[in-house]
């Protein structure tokens, strides 16, 4: 886990004294603690966007829930939402790393969720 990523993502005063050790951090939604390491926890209500974290957010630079991507291939809008975020992302629009706070970027997420939401639609044929 990046310090960066974490100075932008846990509240003030928190974020002051942060140290430079090796942080870990937990995506599931069912953490209670976010980041942590040997000596620190951190937690969901110590970070900025707790609330879009809390909602289950795929993408924090661009704004989309897993809810609203789920819909979308429900809907058969997915390739939408896909070709925006590669677009964006390739031109180098992202802040995955100051924005997400797991540091990374969310493509493989729409992808997961992709291939998750296929399988269960050939499942149910």
């Amino acid at each position: 886990m990046s310090y960066r990523t974490m100075l932008h993502h846990v509240i003030s005063p928190e974020n002051q004294n942060l140290s430079r050790e090796n942080f870990f951090f937990c995506g599931q939604n069912a953490c209670k603690v976010v980041y942590f390491s040997k000596q620190t926890n951190l937690f969901k209500h110590q970070l900025r966007v707790f609330q879009e974290y809390e909602e289950d957010m795929l993408c924090y630079c661009f704004g989309v829930s897993k809810k609203q991507f789920q819909q979308a291939l429900k809907e058969e809008k997915a390739e939408g939402i896909k070709d925006f975020i590669l677009k964006n992302t390739k031109e180098s629009l992202c802040a995955c790393e100051v924005r997400n706070p797991s540091g990374r970027c969310c493509w493989g997420g729409f992808l997961k969720m992709e291939e998750v939401y296929e399988k269960d639609v050939k499942n149910h044929v």
